[in-house]
């Protein structure tokens, strides 16, 4: 790959809490998961995050308008939300009270339209009932994850994905099941939680009228031409349209199907065939969330297939 590829900053005066909050919180987090396995490494990413944090709370704006080659592709549509669940995360980490009043104040009381990466209030929210225990954060979640099922304002395809979006429809999906997972495992929802992200992640699977899998290398019928460089090129040569990838990118989730469940597997169709960091985090979160239940004797028994 030979063209351009700058990379970008925010700074003091050139602002973006949103894009610096989101790594704080990804730094703090880190330092739980790392605390009792690398100590050392754990130190280094929570005062990271305590820097950035800082940094992003003294200089608040939208990384977007300061970087305005990237609103085009991904602009920001606010900071207050990522900053709110950087605060919640920092809190759960630290326990320093400053942390708990900031995700308070950032907290705008609505309920989210999707979790994603330009939507963190459905995650901000469930670290404030963790906090707080208080009931209006509660309802919030409540809220969001009850409109991702039937009878909500979601609409669900004929075969049964929540579909929020044509953008990466999987993607919405998995991040709606990622906050029912984490939201009963937290006492809300309950089974009825569980089995929105059941619904969900077995459609991703399989559970489907085509029987297919979005997950390449997930059963015997899955994407070949997904629309990712690294898979589709090889030493001298990358694949057209209509060639299936040299390189298969076993565990990768794509786009989605539209809202009809209608899918085609092209490489050109970077709608509902990319492979994006964005639908592949919260697919794995879910995953990882419904293996957890499922150990544990926790799982209830997936809801019957649609189609």
């Amino acid at each position: 790959m030979h063209m351009s590829r700058p990379a970008y900053k925010v700074t003091a005066g050139s602002p973006g809490s949103d894009v610096a909050g989101n790594t704080a919180a990804a730094l703090v987090v880190g330092s739980l998961v790392y605390k009792d396995k690398d100590a050392s490494y754990s130190t280094k990413l929570l005062a990271a995050a305590k820097s950035l944090y800082a940094f992003a709370k003294a200089h608040p704006g939208i990384y977007s308008n300061s970087v305005p080659e990237a609103k085009n592709f991904y602009g920001s549509s606010g900071w207050e939300d990522e900053m709110c669940e950087a605060a919640g995360a920092m809190y759960k980490v630290t326990k320093d009270q400053q942390y708990l009043n900031d995700a308070k104040g950032y907290n705008k009381g609505g309920a989210g339209w999707a979790y994603s990466w330009d939507a963190k209030n459905a995650g901000c929210q469930l670290l404030l009932w963790e906090a707080t225990h208080e009931g209006k954060y509660k309802e919030k979640v409540e809220e969001f994850v009850n409109s991702y099922d039937y009878g909500g304002s979601v609409p669900i395809t004929p075969c049964g994905l929540s579909w929020r979006d044509k953008w990466g429809s999987n993607g919405y999906a998995a991040g709606a099941s990622t906050i029912a997972l984490l939201a009963a495992a937290d006492g809300i929802g309950g089974d009825k939680f569980k089995k929105v992200a059941l619904r969900n992640i077995d459609y991703m699977l399989g559970e489907n009228r085509q029987h297919f899998s979005y997950v390449i290398g997930f059963g015997s019928n899955f994407p070949k031409k997904p629309h990712h460089r690294a898979a589709g090129c090889a030493p001298g040569y990358c694949a057209n349209a209509g060639q299936d990838s040299p390189n298969q990118l076993n565990g990768a989730l794509v786009g989605g199907p539209g809202r009809n469940d209608d899918y085609e597997d092209k490489r050109d169709d970077y709608i509902k065939n990319e492979v994006s960091v964005i639908s592949n985090g919260v697919f794995q979160t879910a995953v990882a969330g419904l293996y957890h239940f499922a150990i544990n004797n926790q799982l209830p028994p997936p809801p019957a297939p649609k189609c």
